[in-house]
């Protein structure tokens, strides 16, 4: 889904400048910088993700290791 959105980024970008209306330009301009915010948050939400389930492993580990019976 990232990557989608990079190469349509891209083509948003490139249009802009072939556009010659700077209304148009301000338009396509604002559409690219929602779709990188866009794209920064999916790519945020997998590193979260990631780190979420380290933390969880950990903590499996963990409550494995404490309920067990120290002799």
């Amino acid at each position: 889904m990232a990557e989608q959105l990079g190469v349509t980024i891209a083509a948003i970008n490139a249009t802009k400048v072939l556009v010659p209306i700077p209304l148009a330009q301000g338009i396509l301009e604002t559409i690219a910088n929602i779709l990188t915010i866009t794209q920064s948050a999916i790519k945020n939400k997998s590193d979260f993700q990631a780190i979420a389930g380290r933390i969880l492993g950990r903590c499996i580990i963990s409550t494995q290791h404490i309920s067990k019976p120290h002799q």
